[in-house]
This record gives C-alpha cells, structure tokens and sequence, in this order.
C-alpha cells in the first residue's frame, strides 16, 4: 500500500514597505526557495523572489497598487512597483513577489543558507549601458581608485574615491536594521569631500529615519537606494542631543555612506563583506 504524503504546509506572508504606507499578505506554500536575479535592475536592488500563480492569494491590506510608483525598461514585461515615500514595495510583475520585503524572511540570512537559486538575465539581450556619471569629480585620497556609478535609470549618479574594494583595505559592511535589510544595501563609508552625488532635486527622493537625523537617499524613477547621511540639524536641535548622540551625530556627518551595488563594475558577490549586527546603520558604520 502506497505512503500517503502529507499536504505541503501553507502559510500567510506579510509584507510592507518600511513606513507602512503599503502593506499586503499573500497565501503560499511554505517559501523552500527563491529567486536570485542578476539583471542590472535587480542586482541593484538586491532582490530575492518567489514565483507564483497564485496571483488571487495576494490582498492589499493597506494603500492601494495604484499609489504606487511603477518602473519598467527594457522590454517592459515587468513592472517594478515602489512607494514614492521610501522606495519600497511588492516590487515585480503579477506573478513574481519580492521576499526582500516580507517580514518573517530575512535577506542575508538567506543567502548564506542558499536557499536561492540564480538566474542570468543579465545575459539577455537588448544589454544595458551604465549611465554616464555627470557631476564633478570629489577630492580623491592617496593609493585609492575613483568609482562612479548611479541609479537604474540615470537620473541620479555618484562618484566615490577609496580604497580598492577588492583589496580588502576598504570596510564593506551589510547592516542589520529593518531598512537595510529590506534593501539589501551593501555599504562603504567614505568621508564626505571624497562623494559626489549627482542629480535634480526632482529626481533625488529622502526617507527621514524616526530619529529625524537621518536620511535614506534613493532614485524617484526607478527606486534605487544610493546613499545615507546626516541631516543638517539647527543648534537648537544639537544641544538637545545627549553626549553620546551627539558623538555618533558629529561622526556620522563626516561620512557619506555609499550603497556598493550602485557602483559600476563591482561584483557585490565577490567582494569580503562584515555583518553589523550591533550598530545601525545610521551610525555610520
């Protein structure tokens, strides 16, 4: 007589944007696996996905798809869907979800696990051109390499002087906030005269963090997330800071945090990376 098997256990994922303007839930299978895309979108963005047909088990639970913002390229058979607030969302098309931003399946860890298997878009043709860097060239430092590098779309772009990333002199962090591992951001630390970010004022979106010293600096268009820095606080706003805030403040403003997946020509994957499990991201590394 035949084993009967089990029916695979199912479970209710949820899911949101970092302010919660955009919150969802979907009914799967319990998640083994997901997507690792290496395209010059999604390697960018750091996402992980999950396929589905099960496209009648997702619900709007707060928002509407609508608010969102929507980018597309290439052949423009997926839509990558983002809040204008914070760049985050169910980012993909109707039939692919981004487990980046569930809050039960965390991004880091689940790369060291492998419970992901690639794909290698980045291979198909039409291939992307990196957009031109277009600011100016910041104050480069003694034995270091000038990277550029920039959002999907172009409209924002950065150059950055440090040391060689592949040397091992350069610290290459993944912090372990909420925000960051939503976003996947790998990030480097240089000083402030050694960054030059680039772009209009329209095309440059800041996410202020709950401390209100802190800003995530992203791509409006395409939902890129760039940089991080500290906000210019008045004198009043310092002198109600506590010693050790105001250590972490004044350190934090004179480093330009940097997100290395924007950078041209860098292989995150290759590249001896720390995990910050004790101090956010809005430290400063």
């Amino acid at each position: 007589m035949a084993e009967t098997q089990d029916p695979p256990t199912r479970r209710t994922y949820q899911g949101s944007c970092h302010c919660g303007a955009f919150a969802y839930e979907i009914d799967l299978t319990e998640l083994k696996t997901v997507v690792d895309c290496d395209c010059s979108f999604c390697s960018r963005k750091g996402n992980l996905y999950f396929l589905t047909s099960e496209e009648d088990n997702f619900r709007v639970v707060k928002g509407s798809e609508e608010s969102l913002t929507s980018y597309t390229f290439g052949p423009g058979n997926k839509i990558h869907k983002y809040t204008f607030e914070d760049a985050q969302g169910p980012s993909a098309s109707t039939v692919a979800v981004e487990c980046t931003r569930h809050t039960r399946y965390k991004h880091q860890s689940n790369r060291k696990k492998k419970f992901y298997y690639s794909i290698f878009n980045s291979n198909l043709d039409p291939q992307y051109s990196p957009p031109a860097y277009k600011g100016d060239v910041p104050s480069t430092i003694e034995g270091g390499q000038l990277y550029t590098g920039s959002c999907h779309c172009g409209a924002v772009t950065v150059a950055v002087s440090c040391k060689p990333l592949e040397s091992g002199e350069e610290r290459i962090a993944e912090c372990s906030c909420d925000i960051c591992l939503r976003n996947a951001c790998v990030w480097i630390s240089p000083n402030s005269e050694n960054v030059v970010l680039s772009g209009s004022e329209d095309a440059i979106g800041r996410y202020v963090l709950a401390d209100g010293r802190t800003s995530k600096v992203f791509c409006h268009t395409c939902g890129v997330n760039m940089s991080s820095f500290r906000n210019e606080l008045s004198e009043e706003e310092m002198i109600e800071l506590d010693e050790q805030n105001l250590r972490a403040y004044k350190r934090g403003r004179a480093h330009y945090p940097i997100n290395v997946r924007t950078l041209h020509g860098v292989d995150v994957g290759k590249l001896k990376k720390i995990m910050n499990e004790t101090m956010p991201c809005r430290l400063h590394l």
